[in-house]
């Protein structure tokens, strides 16, 4: 809990977990958790709600560096997640590794299935454009604060353009390695910018 400046709580009260007591306050009940009080005497006057993060995944590289996460947000009080996949983890070519996060006891909270066969600059066109529809599916269904994706895959620049849209802050990690001759640098680029 967090109590203000000046903050007097009579004797025997009970202060709840993860309750705000704004400054001056008198505390005269017992608080309810996740709830902000404030006044003389101290009144109820909102919750705490938990922020929740979407975190989007697309390939396997992903899994070892978003586990850990996701399970220390699962241990906070003011976080969340939902957790979204796509990309190989839905095809069979590439291992179909979606099982594979389930069985981390990983909740899945949706798909986003959007690769077209091959990978010539027209096929990653066509599964850039097919998955910014997915995506937007996904934002426009899901209720979420933030945006965490990692990495910087062309798919990426879906996620990105749908939270700009969506007015949602974007956590961008490990953007990778200068990658010579590739569009890797240029889509990191764009997603640091606008993160």
């Amino acid at each position: 809990s967090f109590i203000g400046i000046g903050v007097r709580i009579n004797e025997k009260i009970k202060i709840a977990d993860n309750c705000l007591i704004g400054a001056g306050s008198v505390v005269t009940k017992n608080t309810a958790k996740d709830t902000i009080y404030a006044g003389v005497p101290a009144k109820k006057i909102g919750k705490i709600w938990k922020k929740k993060i979407a975190i989007f995944t697309t390939t396997r590289s992903d899994v070892s560096i978003l586990t850990p996460l996701m399970k220390r947000i699962q241990k906070t009080r003011r976080l969340d997640y939902l957790f979204f996949v796509g990309g190989t983890h839905l095809n069979k070519t590439y291992g179909n590794t979606l099982n594979e996060l389930r069985n981390n006891r990983l909740k899945v909270h949706g798909h986003f299935n959007y690769l077209d066969k091959g990978d010539n600059k027209r096929n990653l066109s066509k599964s850039l454009a097919t998955a910014h529809q997915k995506v937007n599916e996904i934002f426009s269904k899901h209720q979420f604060d933030i945006v965490c994706i990692l990495g910087d895959r062309f798919e990426k620049l879906a996620i990105v353009n749908n939270a700009i849209i969506y007015n949602k802050p974007i956590f961008h990690l490990h953007g990778g390695e200068i990658t010579e001759g590739a569009i890797d640098n240029q889509i990191r680029n764009m997603i640091s910018k606008s993160s």
